[in-house]
């Protein structure tokens, strides 16, 4: 997983809003785009670096003038990852209890796809150095593609805690409680992100599916309006602002939006879903032509095609 770097910034505690979204999305725009916040966290090999060089075993694990980590670090950078890990394994085999050579093993076997073996040198990388923010996060990323959500997200915390508050893991922490149905403790973490990185096209959009989830309307809106602001040519939020204006019965604006979302992305099953059901509901309500039944028959065949039924 690549590593997340940005400029530092002082912290301040910020006020509780029962909906950060008013207060976000009615702020004065042009300010341009806000740090992230994050604090910067070292690499698994700079780390391992920084150990070896304090230590007396790192002296001592020096191979014709290069440390192991060196070593390491520079097949890890040739993409060499199998041989990366063959020399942390000469480190961990001297002192088992460093944990950042377990966090830096656990990174090469991610690469290397070893998903469950990476588990392990993870949970022995937070356990033995608990301070370790990014390789909390590291572990909370495979945690939720594990669908274990509930230990992912006890996961992002700590890594926060320790340090990494920048607005991935704040919009990565939101979609983990999301994904939990815990939309009202999500809402606040994207609300946070939005504040580091105002022009997060994905965390708008991951923010108003969870308001739309939470049935205020309006704040999914208006988010889904921010992410096509950002990027007009991003078919989600076209598709799920037609599927809310449906629900409001504007019609015309809802089949706007679903052949936006269409015309950008021609294989969007629920796109073609919910344009059969506006068409549907059109024909139904003399909005449309008997003649055009035929159409919204084509559309639920094509959402069928491209698996949204």
């Amino acid at each position: 997983m690549p590593e997340k770097e940005a400029g530092e910034r002082e912290k301040k505690p910020e006020k509780p809003l029962p909906n950060p979204f008013t207060e976000l999305i009615a702020e004065e725009k042009g300010e341009g785009k806000q740090d992230n916040g994050s604090t910067k966290s070292a690499g698994p090999f700079q780390k391992l670096a920084e150990i070896q060089e304090r230590s007396q075993e790192g002296r001592a694990q020096k191979e014709g003038g290069t440390s192991l980590q060196g070593k390491a670090g520079e097949l890890f950078g040739a993409g060499k990852y199998l041989e990366s890990i063959e020399v942390i394994d000469k480190v961990i085999a001297a002192n088992p209890g460093n944990g950042d050579a377990w966090f830096a093993r656990g990174m090469a076997l991610l690469k290397l796809g070893r998903i469950e073996e990476a588990f392990t040198s993870l949970e022995n990388a937070v356990e033995l150095t608990p301070e370790n923010a990014q390789a909390w996060y590291s572990l909370a990323q495979l945690l939720y593609h594990a669908q274990r959500l509930g230990e992912a997200i006890e996961a992002y915390k700590k890594a926060l805690e320790r340090g990494i508050d920048n607005a991935e893991i704040r919009g990565d922490l939101g979609v983990a409680l999301s994904s939990a149905g815990r939309f009202k403790e999500a809402i606040p973490e994207y609300a946070k992100s939005l504040r580091l990185d105002r022009d997060n096209k994905s965390i708008w959009y991951m923010a108003g599916v969870t308001l739309l989830a939470s049935c205020d309307l309006e704040q999914a809106l208006k988010a889904f309006d921010q992410a096509i602001r950002i990027d007009p040519n991003f078919p989600g939020p076209h598709c799920k602002k037609g599927a809310i204006l449906f629900s409001l019965c504007r019609h015309q604006e809802a089949l706007d939006c679903l052949n936006t979302a269409l015309r950008l992305y021609p294989e969007y099953g629920e796109a073609w879903y919910r344009k059969g059901q506006v068409v549907s509901a059109m024909v139904e309500n003399g909005l449309l032509g008997p003649e055009h039944a035929a159409e919204a028959d084509n559309c639920f065949r094509k959402a069928a095609e491209f698996g949204h039924s």
